[in-house]
């Protein structure tokens, strides 16, 4: 049987994976960087997400 997460579900089970320790992975910050430089490229500065 799949479960389906609610919202608030999915959130905490991420919150408790972050307060156990988990930190993003160096291919995830890599992605947020170059998302990062792509759009201060495109409209000269940068938007918070």
């Amino acid at each position: 049987m799949s479960r389906k997460y609610t919202l608030s579900e999915e959130t905490k089970h991420k919150i408790g994976e972050v307060k156990k320790g988990k930190t993003l992975s160096d291919e995830h910050r890599k992605k947020i960087s170059e998302a990062r430089k792509r759009r201060k490229e495109k409209y000269g500065y940068i938007n918070s997400l």
